[in-house]
């Protein structure tokens, strides 16, 4: 882990793993609070690193410090669930991929009952080849994949909480605002770099600011050899900012595009029919919404808001049915959203 002046979570997350790792290396990048005196109470080993802007390469002195064979990296804002947790050790004892990728489900409102999902590598094996890449959102991926380009990456169904999206966490930390101001940075020192302009259009748009949004997203498809992954990602979060700018031609045009390029991506269905209601058009959203739920299954591939493939499409079916005075088939559909909202 790497740390700064986080006391207030780093608790919660050491609590969770310390059952289940043989080690808890981290790497404090200048706390004055009392992140480090917290760490020690869990028997972390803590190393001092001076900031210098560059999230991998405080990243990278941690994985130096690692000794065991596995490693496993979280931030202060996450918490293992008690299942993770439990079945962490077999998904280790006996696998032969490489690295294994969790599902990260952040919760972007404090009651958790906003979220979004999406599958990032979290466990890999110790390697000193392998190294973080990224001055901010950054990723091992790249270096695994390179150093070891036939080794197998498991896809695992193990859930990460991440609590740094909720609103008390954005607005107590200055996140959103540090995000952006380095983001804006490094695009200043890379402009042709398309993840930094995607990430950059994400802080903005996260907070709230459509039209700078716009234009990184549109600068970011104007770039070469843009990734699946970062394709997949920007078919979701342009579209949305494209919603919410009311902007719904383009958008249209836009899922269009990248539903042609991922048919099986629900969420994509499920923003055609909201920009489909917000046009007056029911029986188009409705019809989005029907296949949406035919694709929940397929929600661990993209990130997704939680619910868009499921219950919150069922809640806008039944409400679209009200419209058209099918009480029946309302009550048919409610009845689907709240099965399928705690399952």
């Amino acid at each position: 882990m790497i740390v700064r002046d986080e006391a207030e979570q780093l608790s919660r997350c050491l609590k969770s793993a310390q059952d289940v790792v043989d080690e808890i290396i981290i790497v404090d990048t200048g706390s004055v609070d009392k992140t480090v005196e917290i760490a020690h109470s869990y028997g972390a080993q803590v190393y001092n690193f001076p900031w210098t802007g560059d999230f991998a390469a405080a990243r990278n002195e941690s994985l130096d410090k690692a000794t065991k064979k596995w490693i496993l990296f979280l931030d202060a804002d996450e918490e293992l669930p008690l299942e993770t947790a439990q079945l962490l050790p077999a998904l280790v004892a006996l696998s032969k991929e490489e690295a294994w990728s969790f599902q990260i489900l952040s919760f972007l409102s404090d009651d958790k009952t906003q979220s979004v999902a999406h599958s990032s590598i979290r466990l890999f094996k110790n390697s000193k080849s392998y190294q973080f890449e990224g001055k901010i959102h950054e990723q091992i991926g790249p270096s695994i994949r390179r150093e070891q380009p036939y080794a197998t990456i498991g896809q695992s169904d193990l859930i990460i909480h991440h609590y740094g999206y909720s609103q008390k966490s954005l607005q107590n930390k200055g996140k959103k605002e540090r995000n952006i101001a380095l983001l804006e940075e490094f695009v200043a020192q890379s402009p042709e770099n398309a993840n930094l302009h995607f990430n950059l259009a994400v802080s903005y748009s996260v907070n709230g600011q459509w039209p700078k949004a716009k234009e990184h997203f549109q600068k970011t498809l104007s770039l070469p050899n843009l990734s699946a992954t970062l394709l997949a990602a920007l078919c979701r979060s342009y579209s949305i900012c494209l919603y919410h700018l009311r902007e719904y031609e383009e958008a249209l045009q836009f899922l269009q595009q990248g539903l042609s390029l991922f048919p099986h991506y629900g969420e994509l269905y499920y923003l055609r029919g909201q920009i489909a209601w917000a046009t007056g058009d029911l029986e188009e959203a409705e019809k989005n919404f029907l296949q949406a739920t035919q694709l929940q299954h397929t929600t661990a591939e993209f990130i997704s808001t939680t619910g868009t493939t499921s219950f919150l499409a069922w809640e806008n079916i039944a409400t679209i049915a009200l419209y058209k005075g099918k009480g029946q088939q309302a009550i048919e559909a409610i009845a689907k959203a709240p099965q399928e909202k705690f399952s």
